[in-house]
């Protein structure tokens, strides 16, 4: 299996933060999301309000026309320290591609990668080493500590027992999030895990599952992906406050039939006993996101 080189956590503190949903490449979405939220926008790129930081959930790219834009731009504010931008799955099969170009792309990243192979050759930026590097250095998941309360920014799924699992299945369960072969169906279903968090559970922000309805909140667990790139909204959290700011998608960059009201996630009562959910969660068939180098 291919194993990620990219830190499990990745912690501030003392640090207000504003939770970006899944940008999906809509760059001109994201900078209206910034202004909404205050940021500042100079010559030296984008400056927050005093005492806030931006926290990404992941998904940065691929389905949205400005790619190669939101990770100059994010990458930027992380850089910058204004910035921690957790790795998505979109995100992670770009590294993969990037780490290992002789096994092949996954074919849902193959207008990203084109577009960066262009920049490189151009002398464009972001060069290709420029984004490997910059994707190898971003966590799985961010933490978040501010007068006495506790944030994780995770794109798929996060449990406390993550901290103490094996890489790969903390690194499947950030990523992809719990999911079953159901009988009778050929793809994997997005299993619910909210329910099953434990009482002293810090709050949790993550995307991933895109849908076009009101933010859902499902005990200590938020979801910000709001479906920007399928003509939705670009949404963020703002933490501790608990405000939510939203821009409306300028179009729907990219197809999705039949597109939620809340998050795609199966109830696991539907689960066979032998997938019954539990943490940390055992992900069977790793292979079939990352495959083998």
């Amino acid at each position: 299996m291919f194993l990620l080189p990219n830190p499990l956590l990745r912690e501030r503190r003392g640090v207000a933060a504003d939770v970006i949903g899944d940008v999906h490449g809509c760059a001109g979405e994201l900078k209206a999301l910034l202004e909404a939220l205050g940021w500042r926008r100079d010559e030296g790129g984008w400056t927050p309000p005093p005492g806030r930081v931006a926290a990404f959930v992941g998904d940065l790219i691929n389905r949205g026309p400005g790619s190669l834009e939101v990770l100059a731009l994010v990458s930027g504010l992380v850089e910058s320290g204004h910035a921690v931008a957790a790795l998505g799955n979109h995100d992670a099969l770009l590294l993969r591609w990037l780490l290992h170009p002789e096994h092949g792309r996954a074919e849902v990243i193959r207008d990203t990668a084109e577009a960066l192979v262009q920049a490189d050759t151009r002398g464009e930026g972001p060069t290709l080493g420029e984004a490997r590097r910059w994707l190898e250095a971003s966590p799985l998941a961010a933490r978040f500590v501010c007068g006495g309360e506790a944030l994780v920014v995770v794109h798929a799924a996060w449990h406390p027992a993550l901290e103490e699992a094996p890489r790969d299945v903390a690194a499947l369960a950030c990523l992809y999030g719990p999911t079953a072969r159901l009988a009778g169906s050929p793809h994997r279903h997005r299993v619910e895990w909210r329910h099953a968090l434990p009482a002293a559970c810090p709050r949790i922000v993550h995307g991933h599952t895109a849908y076009d309805g009101p933010v859902s909140t499902m005990g200590p667990a938020t979801c910000v992906d709001t479906a920007c790139v399928f003509g939705g909204r670009l949404t963020a959290l703002r933490w501790p406050e608990g405000e939510v700011v939203q821009v409306p998608a300028r179009r729907a960059w990219s197809p999705y039939p039949n597109l939620p009201a809340a998050p795609p996630l199966r109830d696991p009562a539907i689960l066979p006993p032998d997938q019954a959910l539990s943490w940390p969660w055992n992900p069977a068939g790793p292979e079939e996101r990352f495959g083998a180098p």
